[in-house]
């Protein structure tokens, strides 16, 4: 082989590789894409399930609480616009 063969050869070589290199990441973006998709099929309706949930208990809590709060109203003249509470058991160790 003479030396412009094997330069040819070597650009060649190097070409190929560059293709199969790019080759393989296109294949590993659409494997990582498709990893992704089937992932959040999996996880989301958990969450949303689990998202709900706190929203119901949320709304249960606010209703439980409404006697205090319109009690504390009354007491220390809070506004009704107030959005945020904290209620502390007598012993101080739940909130």
């Amino acid at each position: 082989m003479t030396a412009e063969e094997r330069q040819e050869f070597a650009a060649f070589k190097e070409a190929k590789q560059k293709k199969e290199a790019e080759a393989k990441r296109k294949a590993d973006r659409e494997a990582y894409t498709a990893l992704v998709d089937e992932t959040i099929e999996t996880v989301m309706p958990r969450l949303m399930n689990i998202s709900d949930e706190i929203a119901r208990r949320k709304t249960e809590a606010a209703e439980a609480f409404r006697g205090a709060l319109e009690m504390k109203a009354e007491l220390f003249g809070v506004k009704d616009d107030q959005r945020s509470h904290t209620f502390t058991n007598s012993e101080g160790t739940k909130r």
